[in-house]
């Protein structure tokens, strides 16, 4: 399967971990990286990428990073990609049951090889996701391909390219949007259990947060309504204060 592997990234031109390490890796000749960015950075991102034909230029400046995947969304159906594998511009790497962040390059291999053969084998598999490095502490030792079905969608991804239903008008929760219309279509997903993200969230300065969060949260939910009426905004623990609620619309998590 041919897979585009997608980062949007702004105002982070001069710090973007994932390309320093994924610049590393053998990338198989089926996959290949574009990094999405608005027009007024695109010089400052020349610069700084590790491979010029990375770069790719959005259309427009400021439209949020619901925008830059649905135009990343657009050039995959165009070049004929199965597969998008949306990835944040802070990722420090991905670590295996010895969690150790020195293997980032070959564990990333190693799943780049192994995933596409699951939704190859299972046409109803709309997106597979990963767990932080964190929560994969859990679930490391089980050493199993596949540890959750359905469970809520978190930043980094595999989709089925000809499924991804994003609009420019979801300014956030973008994963929880793509999410939403798989299962309303009837795909499922699966959560990967050989290896996590090593990520830092909310920490990392610049990214779409310089944008007003809380603005786009409510606009992406208002927009999420036409379609799927009972999500709303509830109060949260984490950073930001608050969160989507799909309840309503969520199968049930199972622990495979």
């Amino acid at each position: 399967m041919k897979i585009l592997i997608c980062i949007p990234s702004k105002g982070r031109p001069y710090d973007l971990k994932t390309t320093e390490w994924l610049a590393k890796c053998s990338l198989p000749e089926n996959c290949h990286v574009k990094v999405f960015v608005e027009p007024q950075e695109k010089r400052y991102y020349n610069l700084s990428l590790p491979k010029k034909d990375w770069l790719f230029t959005l259309p427009e400046n400021d439209r949020g990073k619901g925008y830059a995947m649905f135009i990343a969304t657009q050039y995959a159906k165009e070049n004929g990609y199965d597969l998008q594998f949306f990835m944040d511009d802070d990722i420090n790497g991905f670590i295996d049951f010895r969690a150790k962040s020195a293997f980032k390059v070959d564990v990333f291999n190693n799943l780049l090889r192994d995933i596409p053969t699951a939704f190859e084998n299972d046409e109803k598999l709309g997106l597979v996701r990963f767990l932080s490095a964190r929560a994969f502490y859990f679930v490391k030792n089980k050493q199993q391909q596949f540890v959750y079905k359905n469970q809520g969608a978190w930043g980094t991804m595999l989709v089925r390219t000809n499924q991804n239903k994003i609009c420019p008008e979801i300014t956030h929760y973008d994963d929880t949007a793509i999410q939403l219309y798989l299962w309303r279509e009837g795909f499922h997903a699966l959560t990967y259990g050989l290896a996590g993200v090593n990520v830092e969230v909310y920490t990392n300065k610049g990214g779409y947060q310089i944008r007003d969060r809380k603005k786009d949260a409510e606009d992406a939910i208002e927009f999420l309504k036409r379609d799927f009426p009972k999500v709303f905004m509830k109060s949260a623990t984490h950073t930001l204060g608050y969160d989507i609620d799909i309840e309503a619309y969520k199968p049930k998590t199972e622990n495979l």
